[in-house]
This record gives C-alpha cells, structure tokens and sequence, in this order.
C-alpha cells in the first residue's frame, strides 16, 4: 500500500513540480524578449500538459496491449514509468520551445506526439506529412519511429513522396478534423505504404498547405471491436491534446519569422542574412560548388523620396516581397535579404554569374508585368524606378560575406559603366511614359 502511494501519487506530484520549476525557469528566459507577449505563448502549452497529465491519471486510459503483447511474459519495462515519461515530456517540450532551429522544433513536436499517443493509445509511430500545391502527392516532413519498433529512423533519412490516395489522408483533408479508419482490413493492402496508417490529425497552418499526422497503431489487426472502439476514444481525445502543442509551436514560429524578418519586404533582415549566407557561401566552398551573390540597389531613391519616407518603405517593401515570390517560383534555392532601405541582396548556391544574370533579368521582367497590377495609390505621383544590380561569384569571396557585399555594392559608384556583370533595369510603376530618375 506504502509503495503504491509512492509510486503513484507522490512521485507524480514531486515530478509534475519539478517539471513546472523547470518550464517555468526556461520559458521566462526563453521568452524575455518577447516581454508580455511571451506569457500569452505559454498558455496552450500550460493548456496542453494539465490535459495530458489530467488523461494520464484517469484508470481508463491506460495503453491498449494487442494480442502478442498480453500473451507474452515480458518483464516490466522501466521506461513505461509515468516518472519516465513525463521526463521525456519535459525535454521535447522545453525543446521545442528554446530550439532556434525550425527543424528541430518539428523534430521535438514530433517525438512530443508520438510519446502522447504511445501512452494513450499504445505503441504506435507517428509522421508528418505535407500535400504538395495540387494536392496529389504526400511529402515526407519528419518520420516517426520504424513500425514501433522504437527504433527512430537514420538522420540522412531520404523524405518519402508518395500518391496522395488513401481514405484516411483524404478524409482529413477535406473535413479538416482528425479521422481515424473505422476498418483497417477493407484499406490495407501488402506494400501499399498510405493504406498502413490507421488515423490521421490534420494540423492547420496560418500560411501554406495544412501538414498531417500520420498515426500507425502496432498491433491494430489483433484488437477486437470493443478494444477498437475504447482506441477511437482515446485517440480522439490525445488529438485534442497534440492540437495544443501545435497552436504553441506555430506562435513560436510566427515570432521567430517576425523577429528575422523585414516588416514590409518579407524578407530577411540584414544581420539575418549575413549569418546565414555566410553559412551557404562556407558550405559551398567546402564542397567545391559555385555559388553566387546579387546586389540590387533602387538609383535614386533618396532623392526621388525625399521627405515621403512612408511611400519609400511600402515601394521598397513591394519590390522585394515580390522579388521573392518570383523566386519562390522558380524553384531555385536562394537567400533575400533588406540591407538597407534601398538595397537588396541575394546569394544562389549552385549557380555561376551567367545562370544569375539570366534569374535576374528574367525575374525583373516578371517584376515589372505583376508590379503594373498593384494599386496606382500606393506609387503616389512616382511614375518609374531606375534598378540597378551586380552579380559576382565566389571567386570574389575571401571569408568574409559582410565583405564580399560591401566590395559589390562599392562598384555601384564606379564611373567605369562597362564592369563585368552590372545591369540596370527600368521598373514601371504608371504606364504613362517618363524620363528616367
């Protein structure tokens, strides 16, 4: 009796203490510069781990055991301990609160469901997963554990694309609730890896096409209808739940994104960019591969916006948010930052001058037949800008990228007009004809 009060009440309550000591100290630091903001991100997952510990404590929901697993003798395993578990919930939710990698974050949510529904429901393995544009092909984002064996899959792991065709995706998707299989046997086919999940959770994103979670019960085939039907229950309650996760991980990534980015451009912000082209440009020297570096500046900006400093962000702020969804387009991979409020940079790995020149000049163009459909009122009185930009490759790179952009955009005032790779470009704000600026 002694021992079941320890194990069962008192170990709990000194681990949910810890446990809230310890998230209490982290997110108040991780959150310091976020100030009053950084309270409210703290609430789903407040929200979120009273739930899971309130399911944890109620007798009913303990995990559902299959068939082999109630024949077998198996030694208690230690890990199964409600002490244990709330550990491992501990280190993926501080994880994904604190990690200043995306992918991480994902990573930690991931492992963070997948242990939810491993102790609510049973041994089962879990995977996001993305539809594409056209909604015809699922995209592999983070992979759970290979057939809840608990052996998590390799890091050089290649995503799986597979047909987007199965009852259990489509479902999701269309009802945007989470949706569990009512009979496995009518779907599942051998080597038909969509027909293998069981459930799905559709998990909506502010931006972007939704992402699911893939749910595989181990074991599904042997439980019987009464135990199917306890499942569903369980599954939609620990979907309840993971909902909560969620919601705190996109706040976090939405104030991250806020914070690294330019309010009106969208795009990177200087230190931003900096940082991390300067990782691409050291990647691509490591491996020998090409990689170049585009400087686009607005030719006289300063003196065509002279005291309209609010029409000076929001054209600036226009030109590069569309610059970067052209480029978003053409399926290059690319870095776009703001330098300055007239300056832009860019940096392409894999790609010589030439093959930049030609991206550019066929961006702009582009720019300039999509810019003509935006509002005449937000251009005011300014009928055209003169861009002017400059190309250069690695081979002007000497360690530093800070160094290698003020190099390029130095060469904008050289009076020298026939230097390698320089390019100026006329973008029409009003079709009615004017002089250059």
């Amino acid at each position: 009796m002694r021992k079941e009060i320890l194990s069962n009440i008192v170990l709990p309550i000194l681990v949910i203490g810890i446990l809230a000591a310890v998230l209490t100290t982290v997110l108040s630091e991780a959150y310091r510069p976020l100030g009053v903001y950084g309270l409210y991100l703290m609430i789903p997952i407040a929200a979120g781990l009273m739930g899971y510990l309130a399911a944890l404590s109620k007798p009913k929901v303990k995990p559902i055991r299959h068939q082999a697993e109630n024949n077998a003798a198996d030694p208690v395993d230690p890990t199964d301990s409600l002490a244990h578990h709330l550990t491992d919930l501990l280190r993926y939710s501080v994880q994904m609160l604190t990690s200043q990698d995306l992918i991480e974050r994902y990573h930690s949510f991931n492992e963070l469901t997948e242990r939810l529904y491993c102790r609510l429901t049973g041994r089962s393995s879990v995977s996001l997963w993305c539809p594409d544009s056209s909604r015809e092909m699922l995209i592999e984002c983070v992979s759970g554990m290979n057939q809840g064996t608990g052996e998590t899959r390799v890091a050089n792991h290649t995503p799986s694309q597979i047909p987007l065709k199965g009852e259990c995706a489509i479902n999701a998707l269309e009802t945007g609730k989470p949706y569990i299989v009512p009979d496995i046997s009518r779907y599942r086919t051998e080597n038909q890896e969509p027909d293998a999940w069981q459930a799905s959770v559709p998990l909506v994103r502010k931006y972007g096409q939704p992402l699911l979670a893939m749910i595989e019960w181990v074991g599904y085939e042997t439980l019987t209808a009464s135990q199917k039907k306890e499942l569903k229950a369980r599954f939609h309650h620990a979907a309840e739940i993971s909902q909560l996760f969620w919601q705190q991980l996109q706040a976090i990534n939405e104030r991250q994104w806020q914070m690294e980015h330019d309010e009106f451009s969208r795009t990177l912000r200087a230190d931003v960019f900096v940082e991390r082209g300067q990782e691409w440009a050291d990647q691509c020297i490591r491996k020998d591969d090409p990689f170049s570096v585009v400087v686009l500046s607005i030719r006289g900006f300063r003196r065509l916006f002279a005291g309209q400093s609010q029409t000076w962000n929001q054209i600036s702020g226009l030109i590069g948010g569309k610059l970067g969804d052209i480029l978003n387009r053409s399926g290059k991979a690319y870095l776009l930052g703001r330098m300055a409020d007239d300056v832009f940079a860019l940096i392409m790995p894999r790609t010589d001058t030439y093959l930049a020149s030609q991206i550019m000049q066929s961006g702009l163009k582009t720019l300039n037949e999509e810019i003509g459909q935006t509002r005449q009122s937000d251009f005011g009185d300014i009928l055209s800008i003169d861009l002017a930009w400059m190309a250069a490759d690695k081979r002007l790179y000497q360690g530093r990228l800070s160094d290698m952009l003020d190099r390029i955009y130095r060469s904008f005032f050289n009076t020298d007009r026939t230097i390698e790779h320089r390019h100026e470009f006329r973008l029409t704000l009003h079709e009615s004809p004017v002089e250059a600026v």
